[in-house]
């Protein structure tokens, strides 16, 4: 998950998060230090989870990731721990992807596993 979105569901909850990002994700958010019942943030969280967002990340702009990218880099994981116990096809038939689109998603995954691992090399 993307660190943003993770800091939001830490102080508000993952089901509130995933509000939020039903609602603006992909747009600037600018959160007020105070977050008045009118608001679209207080109808949308409640008034103790508006208050708990507004004391953490008010005055702040947030950039919260568009939800079907949350959803892809999940599902990207999953291909990739799933290549160990099945077939190429066989995965793509279960994400409804094609071949093509398996073999792309797998090699992202094993170049930022390698970019990874130097990393820790030069350290």
């Amino acid at each position: 998950m993307p660190q943003t979105f993770r800091e939001v569901a830490d102080v508000i909850g993952l089901q509130a998060a995933f509000a939020l990002v039903g609602l603006c994700g992909g747009y600037a958010l600018y959160v007020p230090k105070s977050i008045p019942p009118h608001h679209l943030l207080y109808q949308v969280l409640g008034e103790e989870l508006a208050v708990k967002f507004a004391f953490h990340f008010g005055g702040d702009t947030l950039y919260l990731i568009k939800g079907d990218k949350l959803g892809r880099a999940e599902r990207d994981k999953k291909i990739v721990a799933r290549r160990q116990q099945a077939k190429i096809r066989e995965i793509a038939e279960e994400f409804k992807l094609t071949e093509r689109m398996v073999w792309r998603i797998l090699a992202r995954g094993d170049r930022q596993r390698s970019g990874d691992s130097q990393q820790l090399e030069l350290l």
